[in-house]
């Protein structure tokens, strides 16, 4: 009694063995369905698209197209992609099994399998195959497809999506350096695009940055209306209309002339929404396929995200947790490289160390998470005052220092009384409770009798327990 399921349906068997092809009619003939037949992958190929079978079940090994060429490319086309495919063979290694899958077969089988357990599989296919349903003028285009030049375009896209992914590897090595980083990502969008001007857009939690390469020599005038639009395009995204892009740091990696591009080709990421990138290219030449703007697009997302995991790590070896401030240990490596700019360009620089007064009274009275309220109070008041140049970091406890760049003597005890006015005149509260507290400030500058870095930070404690020794909530400096 013909089965329900796999009566009337198509099914295409591509064998060069017209044995077993036989030996398959035979088992199918009962079930009132519909056989075609084919030699070998290109014939078989030619045959899928004529007739639209229902289901193909084909073997390996044939002349011209094998059973695992015929899968990949029934199985990527837009067309016939639905239609399930069995590899039916005598090859029965796991290698074997793992290409017939990876080219797109729903089922991999031995040949000698029993008719029935044969017909099982059929069944359970055809239970969740849904047919598509094509309109008379794709029908007649795909009947007309020569297999031949198919092929070759499916492999010559194969050869790109090669190439291209590799490339995409290869930038994995520099990702880990920014600069090298940004460079090799120009260099590779230029062979793709052959770009007129690309920027690359980075916002991280703690920075945003804007990295800008022109191909050809342009004016000031030009440059600026270029980036103008970059940013004009970054902006109106949904995923970046919230940003501010005023005093992002722009970094142009060369110059260039006026030109008019035609075409804008634009990414967009965004992760966890602390970390969003762009790539926007203007280029003259219009990509020839969507294949490649894809492979792009999926290899930057992963390339993207493994950017931002390296600078989430590096960050967190840097930052104090609770507060959001540097740590002591970045604080060292930061003053010990600006001793030697000093020694090397005489760029000057103060700092400030801070200490919150009566801290533990603090936490006794209201308890140590309201302490840690006023931390972050802290740090966050210091963050919103200071240049963005210069750095906070906690130097232990309630203890915290600021490195304030091109800054004199008077320049530093402004900043300092500054921040002490503010942290006085505050309020935090903490539970319906508000809690007032004050902060005691030693300030030095570095000059050329300080011999180490050091030095300098002994100059800023001393003067920091004077003001702790004169009253609180005062500032003291140690020349």
């Amino acid at each position: 009694m013909p089965n329900n399921i796999l009566e009337g349906k198509k099914i295409l068997i591509v064998d060069d063995s017209k044995t077993q092809r036989i030996n398959l009619k035979n088992i199918l003939q009962n079930y009132n369905v519909k056989i075609f037949e084919a030699e070998n992958g290109i014939e078989g190929l030619k045959k899928t698209f004529e007739v639209m079978p229902d289901l193909v079940i084909s073997d390996v090994i044939m002349p011209e197209l094998n059973g695992y060429g015929l899968s990949y490319l029934v199985t990527n086309n837009e067309y016939t992609k639905h239609i399930p495919i069995i590899i039916l063979t005598s090859q029965d290694k796991k290698i074997d099994k793992l290409w017939g899958l990876k080219s797109g077969a729903k089922k991999f089988l031995i040949k000698g399998i029993e008719p029935d357990k044969l017909i099982n599989h059929i069944e359970e296919l055809l239970k969740n195959y849904s047919k598509k349903e094509l309109d008379a003028i794709t029908l007649k285009k795909l009947k007309k497809i020569e297999p031949q030049s198919f092929v070759l375009d499916i492999f010559d896209e194969i050869l790109k999506k090669t190439v291209i992914n590799e490339e995409l590897y290869k930038l994995q090595e520099y990702i880990e350096n920014e600069n090298n980083f940004i460079t090799k990502v120009f260099t590779f969008l230029d062979l793709i695009f052959d770009f007129t001007f690309a920027g690359i857009y980075k916002e991280s939690i703690h920075e945003k940055k804007l990295f800008l390469k022109v191909n050809e020599k342009c004016s000031e005038k030009i440059k600026d209306k270029l980036r103008e639009k970059l940013i004009s395009i970054t902006e109106n995204k949904k995923i970046f209309q919230e940003l501010k892009i005023k005093g992002i740091n722009l970094n142009f990696l060369s110059s260039s002339e006026d030109f008019i591009p035609e075409y804008i080709t634009e990414f967009y990421y965004n992760f966890e929404n602390k970390y969003k990138y762009a790539l926007i290219i203007f280029h003259k030449y219009k990509l020839k396929t969507q294949l490649i703007k894809n492979l792009i697009e999926k290899g930057f997302n992963l390339l993207f995200n493994l950017n931002r995991l390296i600078d989430t790590a590096i960050l967190l070896s840097i930052i104090d947790e609770l507060t959001g401030a540097y740590n002591r240990r970045y604080l060292e490596d930061i003053l010990k490289k600006e001793f030697e700019k000093f020694l090397r360009y005489n760029h000057l620089f103060s700092i400030i160390m801070m200490d919150i007064d009566h801290f533990k009274k603090i936490n006794d009275t209201y308890g140590h998470q309201a302490g840690d309220e006023i931390l972050k109070h802290l740090v966050q008041t210091v963050k919103n005052i200071v240049r963005k140049s210069d750095i906070i970091a906690r130097y232990g406890g309630e203890e915290f220092c600021i490195v304030s760049y091109e800054s004199k003597k008077d320049d530093a005890i402004y900043l300092a009384e500054r921040l002490r006015n503010t942290i006085k005149n505050s309020v935090v509260v903490y539970k319906d409770k508000k809690i007032k507290y004050t902060v005691s400030f030693g300030v030095t500058t570095i000059n050329k009798k300080v011999n180490n870095h050091e030095e300098l930070l002994r100059k800023a404690d001393a003067a920091l327990y004077r003001a702790k020794n004169s009253g609180r909530d005062r500032v003291e400096f140690e020349d």
